[in-house]
């Protein structure tokens, strides 16, 4: 992406976190920047130079509170996108965006009538999740099918996760209303078995061995400068 656009696509996305972060601070609902953008945050105080998107993530009771107060407030510059605010949605994550502008990704399915494509940011729900590995491995490997059947949904190409075949893939895809396989996915996320001193979350990219980590990483969650604002972030911001 040529720079003085990149730089444009940030300062829209930092309006958007600017509005999420509002909007957490006047309900009392924890959130913290997360992946590249807290790197950003530590090393840049600011956007990675190259960086094209922001994620921060939030305990899931503070997420659902989130996605409700949304629910209940669609109109003016922002709409936040999830399955239970878009039939077809297909992540297993949030994304709150803003209204009257489109975001160009690479290769993805023609956009159904009336769906919003604007610029936005990613809002990873933080699970409680239980101490027993194999009750983590049997969540991690479900989640993850879940995950590449909504994407055949939606008319993505997974190109892991073969299971199944591909022909039996596309069935399932087929046949699956996405609420189900949503329904499925909430359910399995939030199962959390046991003393829970970790958190995860399952709608990153590196599995749970990765995206697992000590509450004690995230809280008490303290700010840090982020192109000439502060947001908040994890306690340990380094380990994380």
């Amino acid at each position: 992406m040529e720079k003085t656009a990149l730089r444009r696509l940030q300062l829209v996305e930092l309006a958007i976190l600017d509005e999420f972060a509002r909007r957490c601070e006047a309900h009392g609902l924890r959130y913290f920047l997360a992946y590249g953008t807290l790197i950003g945050a530590v090393r840049h105080k600011g956007f990675i130079p190259w960086d094209d998107d922001v994620d921060v993530g939030m305990p899931r009771e503070d997420y659902e509170k989130f996605i409700l107060l949304c629910k209940k407030d669609q109109g003016g510059q922002f709409y936040l996108q999830e399955y239970r605010t878009y039939q077809k949605y297909w992540h297993i994550y949030a994304k709150f965006r803003k209204n009257n502008t489109r975001k160009i990704e690479a290769d993805p399915p023609p956009p159904e009538p009336g769906e919003h494509r604007g610029i936005n940011i990613d809002i990873f729900p933080y699970d409680e999740v239980s101490p027993y590995e194999g009750i983590k491995k049997a969540q991690n490997f479900l989640i993850t099918k879940l995950k590449f059947l909504l994407f055949e949904k939606r008319g993505y190409q997974s190109k892991n996760g073969s299971f199944i075949t591909a022909s039996a893939k596309k069935g399932l895809a087929k046949l699956a209303p996405f609420c189900f396989l949503h329904a499925f996915s909430h359910a399995l996320m939030t199962l959390a078995l046991g003393k829970c001193t970790e958190m995860v979350s399952w709608g990153g990219t590196d599995g749970y061995k990765k995206e697992t980590f000590s509450k004690e990483v995230f809280f008490p969650l303290k700010k840090m400068e982020f192109e000439g604002r502060e947001f908040a972030v994890p306690r340990d911001a380094r380990r994380y």
